[in-house]
């Protein structure tokens, strides 16, 4: 676990740098071990000890939205109707640009969006098209809800494959092609590599040399967890002393309740959790070892973040009986330790208050971000895209739509003086919607400092995020004015967005 420090950065930024974003799957904001403790992440830690760390950082609550923002840099309710991203419209990728400026463009991983990366700009893939499957087996099959059946669609390059090869691992594998597809790549070229990981996405599964290192850990429970992490968050530096958790979630029981059976078996499905992001960062540590072999690392921009909170998605919690982490099982997180995960936060994947939106992100840089230093302007995924076209030189093409926010490279090369302001005359409000079958059943809006969250069971709430990260107390009956601005600026958001998507 590292120690951070204030924020001032440095350097001249060099033309056309290597890029690595890698994007965890549903991991909770507080798993590596940076900020947690309890997970073994020394991969990830060094990423965030000599690069910069960003807390207060914003995606869009669900696989999908975060990633067809990430692609485009263009809000992706402006994309689509129904939340479904069937196709990129009057947009272009990150890929796409990247490609045309003489990149070398790769994907592993998961898609989940319209047609292939080898569509958008990709010069290679191999990975999972849809949202999730088993991670040892790609054969196999699985009824989620009288719809749906969950299986692996794997592709290579854009046509299908199978994988015959006992020895799988979804992570594993990920890591496998990225490093083939790095060596092959143009002598005389940068690369862009994009690496999106369904590590820690449920079904709970990773090698059993991973959970054996965290077996017993976690026999404590969901409250001591929750408590440790809180308090390691502030040694470490990421939070205040005096920033509170949110309360345990109403629905999760506190764990002295549970038989001694039924702790064994949720401390089980933590354990492999936390194998999972084990795992996860051991892949992590590969890619940087190729770079640093390669000595390519000193020219290597390498981004990493989440793309929501933790899944508390526990209705496919499948195989109950089995215990968690072989191939024939299909278990969930317990809701407890997704509390637990989550910390300091309340809710999670699928809701709009920050256990849902609020990920970590880290930017690692050797020589232009200057390492150790958490930075808390809020960010948002949407500001990726025109990041990383800065950082590479790279003009966004003038016949499309517009870019929705900017460039934080001055943030991260230590050139922005207040960290709060918005950089290039565009406004800093950040704006997050979800449906769920018929009508929003969650909407947001961030004015830093200022949140307005809106629940369909409870209506509009209002925080004060730099003073309550957590979303501890409602303050909507002391500031109805404030509240009243936010809700009007988020639905006059939404009013451009969907006669934008009349045009598409």
């Amino acid at each position: 676990m590292c120690s951070f420090l204030a924020i001032d950065v440095l350097a001249d930024t060099p033309s056309r740098p290597n890029i690595v974003f890698i994007l965890a799957d549903d991991m909770g904001w507080s798993d590596p071990g940076f900020l947690g403790g309890d997970i073994e992440t020394p991969n990830l830690d060094r990423l965030a000890r000599d690069g910069m760390f960003f807390p207060y950082f914003f995606n869009h609550a669900k696989c999908e939205p975060t990633r067809a923002s990430l692609m485009t840099g263009v809000h992706f309710h402006r994309q689509t109707k129904d939340h479904v991203t069937r196709d990129f419209q009057n947009v272009t990728t990150i890929a796409n640009v990247l490609k045309d400026a003489g990149y070398h463009t790769a994907c592993a991983g998961k898609w989940h969006l319209p047609g292939q990366p080898t569509d958008h700009g990709f010069d290679r893939f191999f990975g999972l098209v849809e949202g999730a499957a088993n991670h040892f087996d790609p054969d196999a099959r699985l009824q989620l809800d009288k719809r749906c059946y969950l299986h692996m669609k794997l592709a290579f390059d854009g046509k299908p494959f199978s994988v015959a090869d006992d020895n799988f691992y979804s992570t594993d594998a990920f890591t496998d092609y990225a490093l083939q597809f790095l060596g092959e790549r143009w002598s005389d070229s940068p690369f862009f590599l994009y690496l999106a990981y369904t590590a820690p996405h449920w079904p709970l599964q990773a090698p059993a040399s991973n959970i054996q290192k965290y077996g017993g850990r976690y026999s404590e429970g969901w409250d001591r967890l929750r408590a440790e992490r809180h308090q390691h968050l502030i040694q470490a530096g990421v939070l205040p002393d005096n920033f509170l958790r949110a309360d345990r979630d109403p629905d999760v029981v506190a764990w002295e309740t549970l038989n001694n059976q039924q702790q064994t078996d949720a401390a089980r499905c933590m354990e492999v959790h936390a194998a999972m992001v084990d795992r996860l960062d051991e892949q992590i540590g590969r890619i940087i070892s190729y770079l640093e072999r390669e000595g390519e690392l000193e020219n290597t921009l390498i981004c990493f973040a989440s793309d929501n909170g933790v899944s508390a998605e526990t209705r496919f919690n499948r195989t109950p009986d089995k215990a968690a982490g072989a191939v024939d099982s299909f278990r969930t997180l317990p809701l407890g330790f997704c509390n637990a995960v989550n910390t300091p936060f309340q809710r999670y994947k699928n809701w709009n208050a920050n256990g849902g939106i609020g990920s970590p992100f880290i930017a690692f840089w050797p020589g232009h971000i200057e390492g150790g230093r958490v930075n808390n302007k809020p960010i948002n995924i949407l500001d990726v895209m025109p990041t990383l076209l800065d950082a590479s030189a790279t003009a966004y093409p003038d016949d499309l739509r517009p870019l929705d926010r900017q460039s934080i490279l001055p943030d991260l090369t230590g050139q922005t003086v207040n960290k709060n302001e918005p950089t290039n005359g565009k406004s800093d409000a950040m704006y997050f919607q979800l449906k769920f079958g018929k009508g929003v059943n969650q909407k947001a809006v961030v004015q830093w400092p200022w949140k307005a969250w809106f629940d369909r069971t409870s209506g509009w709430h209002l925080y004060r995020l730099d003073r309550d990260w957590a979303e501890t107390v409602d303050l909507k009956k002391e500031n109805p004015e404030q509240l009243a601005t936010l809700i009007d600026s988020y639905d006059r958001f939404d009013e451009e967005a969907k006669k934008q998507q009349e045009r598409n």
